[in-house]
């Protein structure tokens, strides 16, 4: 494996990146020399091999930037580390090349009676407007992204800037008026004389207007990703996405063409009279009738318009997506491109005028005035492109902790739908899992600290804290766990004082009106994590035998999971109220029973805190999320003395022979006493809180799963254990451990 040097900033050339990619072999790392700093691209750079690119000429930060209006595509295992990618892409708009319809030919007139009386003949209807024509030029292209990963890249230490924006769709054309309808001819005339007479010619129906052409509809405008789109597998390392993009507005819809005027009738043919004069009266002649006007053509309808380009601001991703150590999505925005206006409807043609009646004894009937046309409707406005500010995941995987804007989220496999917080959005249901030490961090004596998550089966509770004394919690019209709610509430709070007392306010989301409060009433209500506690006389293995968790010492040395001993740190206890407990179902013991997992697994009813983990599939899954009613199912009681046991880490030790995690410092020491029993009316602990801090805790011993395929197999493991109904014979009753009501 061997190192290739850059040392030219062109696009290409000897010792450009271009060539220098081009001679590297498989795991091999390509290098800048310390002037080359930028690298400006005129053509997308394909990287198909498995190199490193490291950018890092001082061995502290990025100090190469590639930078162009292109994007770089990778198809190979590649890993950028130390590099800053910045890309401005814009999209060409759509060509139209749409026609115009042809107008309609006009009708042509109708003949007149050539004859004594004959009518007259009807006049020739005219010819539609033309439709135009469907727009059949180029479509609209997408603003690019700055990185497209089809491979496997992996960027760290590495920033990446995108700005892009989708072309606009193409107008259509519009329709064409109608010819006019013909004139009908006019009525022969008649006469009359003493010998005889001949009525007058009845005139022609005039001829009926063309309709008018539609108009073709606007072209769809292009979509835009600003950052990075990943259709393989993507990880970020203390890395930092930023992405603007705009979706391409829709091309309009032509205008509709005018519907045409209706012939006008003919004419009536009249009657002269015929003898000499002081001869007898001569026979009366009639008129002949008017003929009637021909309908108006109908106006032509416009097109619709066509739809907007969606926008994704940060990162497409239909692959994978790895988040390790710090990575930020900063100062993303999407701007949905807008629909098309429909084109608007034409106006209608009037109808022909009616043909008058001839003159004679009587006189001829006026013909009646055509009908006009219908006027055209307007084209539908094309629809909105979507917008996504910061990730789209469209049936992609995502995990590890990601910082959006400054808020960090644990993003578990199967991210979804619309999640207005962090604008994320998909076709998948949704975890998001709340980082406690991300507040932890926070001073709120320094400034705000805002947080929002969504979370829970019962909908989304959106939670913001914005101070060190107050929070605000609003329910979702689906939520209905009030306990859950104020499980969150309490993990949300935790960059507030320990001395403050502070008030939480439910609010209805569709008035926002106060619909209940919660208030601290003790200063530790700040202590928010549901620790890993065992009940009094749970059986720890040690190298001396198993021994109740109360009767164990300062360095005891403890059987782990691996064989290996650890000395134990650290023991805490606490007594519980239960029985006046705001929340008793979230410090209720949960009994595990004897051989629940297998013969002598545990060899004896184990209870446990709700939150405490036990090891199995090779994660750690809270007892809670295992609760099947039966081998493992939740018991009351008036009180319950709980225990800590900290190693000198985090590690997986044997209670009643059982895998089960050891104690994870999560800042709630305080709230338990070494030595002597520490009680509190309301203790402020019992919550989700306690799984989040070990997801994003790197000394935890193994990942900490609540869903997902581990937890299915640790559920189907139970079942089984169940059908095979082995117990053994020892099974010490539970009250003996825990002051039943």
């Amino acid at each position: 494996m061997s190192v290739i040097t850059v040392t030219n900033s062109g696009d290409s050339g000897t010792g450009s990146l271009r060539a220098a990619l081009a001679a590297a072999a498989p795991g091999d790392t390509i290098a800048f020399a310390s002037g080359v700093t930028s690298i400006s691209l005129t053509s997308p750079l394909v990287i198909d091999q498995a190199v490193t690119i490291d950018g890092d000429h001082a061995h502290n930060n990025a100090s190469v930037t590639i930078n162009g209006e292109v994007i770089v595509q990778l198809t190979g295992n590649v890993t950028m580390n130390d590099m800053r990618v910045v890309s401005t892409s814009a999209g060409l708009a759509a060509t139209a090349n749409a026609q115009a319809g042809v107008k309609g030919s006009v009708g042509t007139d109708g003949l007149p009676g050539t004859q004594t009386g004959q009518p007259g003949t009807k006049g020739g209807d005219g010819d539609p407007g033309g439709d135009a024509t469907a727009a059949n030029g180029a479509a609209a292209l997408a603003g690019t992204p700055a990185i497209e990963n089809d491979g496997k890249l992996t960027l760290i230490n590495s920033t990446v800037t995108g700005t892009a924006s989708g072309g606009k769709g193409a107008g259509g054309a519009g329709g064409a008026v109608g010819g006019q309808g013909g004139a009908g001819g006019t009525g022969g005339t008649g006469f009359a004389s003493p010998s005889g007479f001949v009525n007058g010619g009845n005139g022609a129906n005039g001829g009926t207007g063309g309709d008018g052409g539609s108009g073709s509809s606007g072209t769809d405008g292009a979509e835009a990703v600003g950052g990075i789109i990943n259709t393989g597998d993507l990880t970020l390392e203390d890395s930092i996405v930023t992405g603007k993009a705009t979706g391409g507005a829709g091309g309009a819809g032509g205008k509709g063409g005018a519907g045409a005027a209706g012939g006008a009738g003919g004419g009536g043919g009249f009657s002269i009279g015929i003898g000499a004069p002081k001869q007898p009266p001569v026979n009366p002649s009639a008129g002949g009738n008017g003929g009637d006007g021909g309908n108006g053509g109908s106006g032509g309808n416009g097109g619709d318009g066509g739809a907007g380009g969606s926008a994704v601001g940060g990162i497409l991703n239909t692959g994978k997506v790895t988040v390790v150590g710090a990575a930020v999505l900063a100062n993303d925005s999407a701007t949905a491109g807008s629909g098309g206006k429909g084109g608007l409807g034409a106006d209608p043609g009037t109808g022909g005028a009616g043909g008058t009646g001839g003159s004679g004894d009587p006189f001829g009937s006026n013909g009646l005035a055509g009908s006009a046309g219908n006027e055209g409707h307007t084209g539908v406005t094309g629809a909105a492109g979507t917008a996504t500010k910061d990730i789209l995941n469209d049936g992609g995987t995502e995990s590890g902790k990601l910082t959006i804007n400054g808020r960090i989220f644990d993003l578990n496999t199967d991210l979804s739908g619309q999640a207005s917080t962090v604008n994320i959005s998909g076709s998948k249901p949704t975890t998001f899992t709340y980082d406690a030490q991300s507040l932890s961090g926070a001073s709120p004596k320094t400034g705000t600290v805002e947080w929002k998550i969504l979370t829970g089966a019962d909908g989304p509770l959106l939670k913001d804290f914005t101070g060190p004394t107050s929070g605000t919690l609003t329910f979702s019209s689906n939520a209905t766990s009030a306990d859950e709610a104020f499980s969150i509430e309490l993990s949300a709070d935790a960059a507030a004082p320990r001395d403050e007392v502070f008030t939480v306010e439910l609010l209805d989301p569709s008035t926002g009106n106060v619909i209940g409060s919660l208030k601290s009433l003790t200063q530790h209500v700040v202590n928010l994590t549901a620790p890993a506690c065992f009940a009094s006389g749970t059986g720890i293995r040690t190298a001396r035998g198993d021994i109740a968790v109360e009767d164990l010492a300062i360095g005891d040395l403890i059987v782990t999971v691996s064989g290996v001993l650890r000395p134990v740190k650290w023991l805490g206890s606490r007594n519980v109220d239960c029985a006046h407990h705001g929340r008793p179902a979230a410090v209720y013991p949960v009994r595990v029973q004897a051989g629940a997992f297998g013969l002598g697994v545990p060899t004896r009813d184990l209870f446990l805190s709700p939150d405490h983990a036990l090891y199995t599939e090779d994660v750690l899954i809270p007892v809670k999320h295992l609760i099947n009613g039966k081998t493992i199912a939740q018991t009351t009681a008036d009180s319950v003395t709980y225990f800590h046991v900290e190693l000198d880490a985090h590690d997986v030790l044997l209670a009643e022979g059982l895998a089960c995690e050891s104690y994870l410092d999560t800042g709630d020491r305080t709230s338990f006493a070494y030595g002597h029993s520490v009680t509190e009316l309301h203790p402020a602990w019992g919550s989700e809180a306690r799984d989040i801090a070990l997801l994003t805790d790197g000394l935890s011993y193994a990942p900490l799963r609540v869903t997902g395929m581990e937890v299915e197999l640790a559920r189907a493991a139970l079942a089984a254990s169940m059908l095979a109904e082995v117990r053994p014979a020892e099974v010490r009753p539970a009250q003996a451990r825990l002051s039943a009501a």
